[in-house]
Protein backbone atom coordinates (compact mmCIF):
# COMPACT_ATOMS: atom_id res chain seq x y z
CA UNK A 1 0.00 0.00 0.00
CA UNK A 2 1.39 3.39 -1.05
CA UNK A 3 0.47 5.87 1.67
CA UNK A 4 0.74 9.62 1.25
CA UNK A 5 1.48 12.18 3.95
CA UNK A 6 -1.38 14.44 2.90
CA UNK A 7 -4.55 14.36 0.79
CA UNK A 8 -6.00 17.73 -0.27
CA UNK A 9 -9.34 18.62 -1.86
CA UNK A 10 -8.64 21.91 -3.63
CA UNK A 11 -11.25 24.34 -4.93
CA UNK A 12 -9.55 24.83 -8.30
CA UNK A 13 -6.34 24.45 -10.31
CA UNK A 14 -4.93 27.73 -8.96
CA UNK A 15 -4.91 26.28 -5.45
CA UNK A 16 -3.54 22.98 -6.77
CA UNK A 17 -0.56 24.70 -8.40
CA UNK A 18 0.07 26.89 -5.36
CA UNK A 19 0.21 23.82 -3.12
CA UNK A 20 2.42 21.92 -5.54
CA UNK A 21 4.78 24.89 -5.53
CA UNK A 22 4.91 24.90 -1.75
CA UNK A 23 5.46 21.15 -1.52
CA UNK A 24 8.48 21.33 -3.86
CA UNK A 25 10.30 23.69 -1.43
CA UNK A 26 10.48 21.87 1.91
CA UNK A 27 13.85 23.46 2.79
CA UNK A 28 12.40 26.97 2.48
CA UNK A 29 9.53 25.98 4.78
CA UNK A 30 11.90 24.15 7.17
CA UNK A 31 9.83 20.95 6.93
CA UNK A 32 10.50 17.44 5.72
CA UNK A 33 9.50 16.52 2.14
CA UNK A 34 5.77 15.87 1.81
CA UNK A 35 4.13 13.36 -0.51
CA UNK A 36 0.62 14.57 -1.30
CA UNK A 37 -2.34 13.75 -3.49
CA UNK A 38 -4.26 16.84 -4.60
CA UNK A 39 -7.77 16.47 -5.98
CA UNK A 40 -9.78 19.26 -7.59
CA UNK A 41 -13.40 19.69 -6.47
CA UNK A 42 -15.54 18.85 -9.51
CA UNK A 43 -17.73 21.94 -9.10
CA UNK A 44 -14.90 24.29 -8.04
CA UNK A 45 -16.49 24.69 -4.64
CA UNK A 46 -14.32 26.69 -2.21
CA UNK A 47 -16.60 25.76 0.69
Amino acid sequence: MNRKDLVVLAADKNIEYALKGLFTRPQALDIRPIEADIFIHPQHDPG
